[in-house]
């Protein structure tokens, strides 16, 4: 299992998350929406630790952008996502 999260990428999603770093799609949304990534940086580190992991945890590509289109609208409200 270990040996087949390492080749997912899941083995680093959660030290990801746990760093607190934004992924460059996720970036790369925040960057076209100013006010959401003011917010999100504003969140309680736990909170975006979670938001992140949830982000990093997504299993197909189409459910990553899901998640990270879903964060950046949320946070554009102040709204925490999950």
């Amino acid at each position: 299992m270990i040996d087949i999260a390492k080749k997912t990428g899941t083995w680093t999603a959660t030290e990801n998350a746990e760093k607190i770093i934004i992924s460059k799609d996720l970036q790369m949304l925040f960057n076209k929406n100013k006010k959401a990534f003011k917010n999100f940086h504003a969140f309680t580190p736990s909170a975006k630790k979670i938001i992140l992991a949830w982000i990093y945890s997504a299993k197909r590509p189409e459910t990553r952008m899901e998640r990270i289109r879903k964060t950046v609208e949320l946070a554009s409200r102040n709204v925490k996502a999950h």
